[in-house]
C-alpha cells in the first residue's frame, strides 16, 4: 500500500462555530465535527471498536453520554471521519479544568479507525481536528 499523504488543517477556529475542519490532499478524508444528528453513526461506531476488544457496548448509555456532550460545547466535542464519502471512524474530545496545568485540559477520550481503514493517515486527521479545537479553546496538551 502507498504511503499516505498527511491531511492538513484548512481552519480552526473556535466552537461550535467550526463544522469541517480537516480535508486530506488527496481529498477522500475529510473530517467533521459531529452534532446530535450523529449520534447513531458514532454510536455505531463506539460498537465496533468495543466489539474489536471483545468489550460489549451498552447502547442506552452510549446515546445518552453523547447526548450530555452535545448539550454544551464547554464539555467538548465529537468528530466523524469520513473516508471516500463513509464513516470510517470517530473522536471524543472532552474538556476540564485541570489544576495540576492550571488551565483548560484537553483529552482525546475515545478514537477509533474502523481497521480497514487503518494507516491512510484517519486518525492523524482526527487527532488533528481535535488538536485544532484544544489549541483554539486555549488547552494544555500534556
Amino acid at each position: 500500500m502507498p504511503e499516505a499523504t498527511l491531511p492538513q488543517v484548512i481552519a480552526a477556529p473556535l466552537m461550535p462555530e467550526v463544522r469541517c475542519v480537516v480535508v486530506s490532499a488527496s481529498s477522500s478524508i475529510l473530517v467533521r465535527l459531529a452534532t446530535r444528528s450523529d449520534i447513531g453513526t458514532l454510536v455505531a461506531s463506539m460498537r465496533e471498536a468495543y466489539a474489536e476488544a471483545s468489550y460489549p457496548l451498552d447502547q442506552r448509555w452510549a446515546e445518552a453520554a453523547f447526548e450530555k456532550l452535545f448539550e454544551d460545547s464547554d464539555r467538548g466535542c465529537g468528530w466523524i471521519a469520513e473516508y471516500e464519502g463513509a464513516a470510517a471512524g470517530h473522536a471524543v474530545l472532552t474538556l476540564r479544568y485541570a489544576m495540576e496545568h492550571g488551565a483548560l485540559s484537553g483529552h482525546i477520550d475515545d478514537l477509533f479507525v474502523r481497521p480497514e481503514l487503518r494507516r491512510r493517515g484517519i486518525g492523524h486527521a482526527l487527532v488533528s481536528a481535535s488538536a485544532s479545537v484544544g489549541g483554539a479553546s486555549r488547552c494544555t496538551w500534556k
